[in-house]
């Protein structure tokens, strides 16, 4: 009996498998599920894309494998934001798709820092610098993130930050 070799995929499948499309991937509420029922202005919903663990998260949907790198778009309702914390190990970058209101706030021991991102506007955030993403803009803001680590450790709370304490 003769054994036949699957046969090669074709360089469009190759590619599509390398694509997310819009709408292929829902909001994935839950991920701010203990901090939002905290308070609400803590609610947020990440829309996976790249992933080394292609993690789909509890919305499923498409995610493109990735070694070195992490990304994926942060939705923002309006007078909400994420915890105030660090990754030890990997930097960040925030760019600014949608919302008028998305500002960033920095901590580093005692000293603070607020800034306003405009549409479009990008942040690099360094490796252990303390930093939150807030939207006081009337609409939902859409931040894509990007980590500069393909498995970045959990991220460490800010320990006065009223989420320090809650399970996640």
């Amino acid at each position: 009996m003769t054994s036949v070799s699957p046969p090669e995929r074709s360089l469009a499948d190759a590619v599509e498998r390398r694509i997310v499309r819009k709408g292929a991937n829902a909001p994935d509420w839950s991920v701010s599920h203990a901090w939002a029922s905290l308070d609400p202005r803590y609610r947020r919903a990440i829309v996976r894309c790249i992933d080394p663990a292609g993690d789909r998260g509890a919305a499923g949907g498409a995610v493109i494998p990735a070694e070195h790198f992490t990304l994926f778009m942060e939705v923002f309702p309006p007078g909400c934001e994420g915890g105030l914390h660090q990754h030890p190990d990997a930097e960040e970058v925030y760019v600014v798709l949608e919302g008028q209101g998305v500002h960033l706030r920095f901590q580093d021991g005692e000293r603070r820092y607020v800034t306003r991102l405009q549409r479009y506007d990008v942040a690099s955030v360094p490796a252990g610098l303390f930093r939150v993403v807030c939207n006081d803009g009337p609409d939902d803001a859409l931040v894509m993130v990007i980590f500069g680590s393909g498995r970045p450790q959990k991220a460490e709370i800010e320990p006065h930050h009223p989420m320090a304490n809650v399970a996640r």
